[in-house]
């Protein structure tokens, strides 16, 4: 009769907690069952042992590398990673011409040259052009710091005299540029000439000017735009004893030139809008795997995202955020828009600002670093999302009225760190479904015994302090896996307590005379737990002490039919 009951016994229901729950722990030993405790004749009760379901289980830590314990050990999911800003490619100058411009000499000309006994200096007058600067993506140019290294930023200007010839002794053209008081000039190396301030003179002898050009080239240092910038033109002719000029028509002194090449170091004022940011997805993998169905609501206390921006750009930037949430299995999707972020612009030239913000329902937690927008980011977790797109715009703040005090410079970068950050945490209206189906529950040879007729009962308590209450479901299959077409009544299982101590709830589960039947084909169990949480339990963290444990026996009534030669 052991042996038998020995052999009934295999079926121990407890089995339900050995399949999928890797982690439960089966207190239990059936080959050393008591057979004191169990009673034979109408009612047959088997003590079947405990199954332990922890916290760690139902969200399935170990295939969840996105899952780890914070500071105050509580279970926290986190997403984390990048998004890049393109800078405006085309800021910066272009090429430009000066319009031509000419100084007159005052000479008549005749039919004998001019002869000088003595030295002579001949003015020439003055003359003065535009000085613009042809710029690419600049809303507004204050001042510009240019790069002149490698051949880049320079301003040429090209002399020739006309209808005058040198036919003895010696001359000279002494020229004068004179630049806008803003601007800062330099003489290229290996240039004739120098600078008083912001007027360069140079000395040209008149055989390098009389049928040819020449070419003073100077290096663009600084600029500070105003609104009336003008290059002026002056110039003086000295000619030494001895010497004869020739005159044909009226002589002048040609004066052409224009800006090549120009690059900056960085540009005070500010540039247009053409930031752009690729689309970044975060695969939230986990979420949409610690619940099975399709009607889950992942509602955390208080999801966030952190951003921590970075820029050397010295103009404040906005920055708009459109997320999208995607349910692959059900279709189901979530958007949520967050817009006017403000980006900190670093105080001068050379530096990094950094910016913190914080993106979340409450500002409740949020550290004194950190800047508070509010997002609902709980909108996007509840479809257990597979992943969360995030499109990202990047704009200068156009409501800027002065903008001396910006800058953008051409190492000019903008990023922007993420993490998404899901305490695990149910809140009010959360509801998540997990079915765990464990096989070859039932042994077809036992069946017979235990289900010939009469009816069963699976018994016991629930202790849970888990911060979820459950609807706890038996479901009996057959070896397809079918419902052998069992209603049970579910089961209320409360949550709370602290740690190991928890809220005690007692199960049952009846097998009815009518249902004994259909036990027949039973072969696997799928035990089915319908999650929640309520106003009592909101807002406290799953944490790895914390667990559901289960005591549990089988009750039979009707007595058993057993056939046996021994």
């Amino acid at each position: 009769m052991v042996n038998i009951l020995r052999r009934a016994c295999r079926i121990a229901v407890l089995a339900i907690f050995a399949g999928q729950y890797s982690c439960i722990d089966k207190q239990y030993d059936l080959s050393d069952l008591d057979t004191d405790d169990i009673t034979i004749g109408n009612d047959l009760t088997l003590p079947l042992g405990t199954g332990v379901i922890s916290a760690g289980d139902i969200i399935n830590v170990g295939d969840n590398d996105e899952i780890t314990i914070d500071d105050a050990g509580n279970y926290v999911a986190r997403y984390s990673g990048g998004i890049d800003v393109d800078m405006p490619g085309g800021v910066g100058f272009g090429d430009s011409e000066f319009p031509e411009s000419r100084l007159d000499i005052p000479l008549v000309p005749g039919k004998h040259p001019h002869d000088y006994p003595e030295d002579a200096e001949i003015e020439l007058g003055e003359s003065a052009v535009e000085l613009n600067l042809t710029t690419d993506d600049i809303a507004r140019l204050d001042s510009v710091l240019f790069d002149n290294r490698n051949g880049a930023s320079r301003l040429g200007l090209e002399l020739s005299v006309d209808n005058l010839r040198l036919d003895g002794g010696d001359a000279e053209m002494v020229f004068r540029a004179s630049f806008p008081e803003g601007y800062r000039l330099a003489a290229e190396t290996g240039q004739d000439g120098s600078f008083t301030g912001s007027e360069y003179t140079c000395t040209i002898p008149m055989r390098e000017l009389a049928g040819s050009q020449k070419t003073v080239r100077l290096l663009l240092q600084k600029a500070v735009v105003g609104a009336d910038d003008r290059i002026a033109y002056n110039a003086s002719l000295r000619i030494k004893k001895g010497s004869s000029l020739s005159v044909s028509g009226s002589p002048g002194l040609r004066i052409s030139g224009g800006i090549s090449s120009p690059d900056f170091r960085v540009i005070y004022g500010l540039i247009d809008d053409n930031f752009t940011a690729g689309q970044v997805d975060i695969a939230t993998e986990g979420l949409d795997d610690l619940f099975d169905g399709d009607d889950n609501v992942l509602s955390f206390a208080d999801p966030r995202i952190r951003l921590t921006a970075q820029s050397n750009i010295g103009i404040p930037l906005r920055a708009s955020f459109a997320m999208t949430s995607v349910n692959d299995r059900s279709g189901a999707t979530e958007s949520v828009t967050v817009d006017r972020i403000t980006m900190n612009a670093p105080g001068a030239y050379g530096q990094t600002a950094v910016s913190n913000i914080w993106l979340g329902a409450s500002d409740r937690d949020v550290p004194a670093e950190y800047t508070f927008t509010a997002c609902p980011v709980n909108d996007l977790i509840r479809i257990s999302p597979d992943d969360i797109a995030i499109r990202t715009e990047v704009r200068t703040d156009t409501d800027l009225t002065d903008s001396r005090a910006c800058f953008y410079p051409k190492d000019a970068f903008a990023r922007i760190a993420y993490t998404a950050e899901i305490p695990l945490a149910p809140a009010a209206d959360f509801r998540g479904q997990t079915d765990q189906t464990v096989d070859e529950v039932f042994d077809a040879d036992l069946i017979d015994y235990l289900f010939s007729g009469g009816s069963a009962e699976i018994y016991g308590r629930v202790t849970n302090s888990l911060p979820l209450n459950f609807d706890m479901n038996l479901i009996v299959t057959d070896a397809a896996d079918v419902p052998v077409g069992i209603d049970f009544e579910p089961q209320k299982v409360k949550g709370g307590g602290l740690g190991t101590d928890g809220e005690v709830s007692d199960v049952s589960f009846v097998i009815t005379e009518a249902d004994m039947p259909k036990m027949k084909n039973a072969r696997n169990l799928r035990i089915r737990l319908e999650a929640y949480c309520d106003d009592a339990l909101a807002g406290r963290h799953l944490r790895p002490d914390q667990q559901a444990k289960l005591t549990l026996k089988l009750r039979k009534s009707g007595g058993i039919n057993i056939t046996t030669n021994e």
